[in-house]
């Protein structure tokens, strides 16, 4: 993709030619774009690589994605499914890292808990 070829001639391409047997890394695609418009974006995102069965990895903090899974899930018709995956630590600040599909809001407070920043801690 050139300087100025818009993202959405990649996604487009993306779409047009992936299959079931698709991996398709999508991180941060719609950092830029206003949180509003970004949500309303990524779902559609989310809904075409459920539509073509492709697996994809679309890293994201819009937390009210990941809130939606089940909804995104049940109106989109398609082989694969939706899940959200949250990357946290072992132990300490080194990897291993393990994914758990925790809603966002709880992350958000295991992580606070973690850094001793949440109510009763403070």
């Amino acid at each position: 993709m050139s300087d100025e070829e818009p993202p959405t001639k990649s996604w487009e391409a993306a779409f047009a030619q992936g299959t079931r047997y698709s991996l398709i890394l999508l991180n941060e695609s719609l950092a830029s774009t206003n949180p509003g418009e970004s949500l309303y974006i990524a779902q559609d995102i989310v809904r075409i690589l459920r539509r073509l069965g492709a697996r994809a990895i679309f890293a994201t903090y819009l937390h009210e994605l990941a809130t939606n899974v089940e909804a995104l899930n049940a109106s989109t018709d398609g082989e694969s499914h939706i899940v959200s995956l949250v990357a946290s630590r072992m132990g300490g600040w080194t990897p291993p890292f393990v994914q758990d599909c925790l809603r966002p809001p709880a992350r958000a407070q295991l992580c606070a808990r973690d850094c001793g920043a949440t109510w009763h801690q403070l």
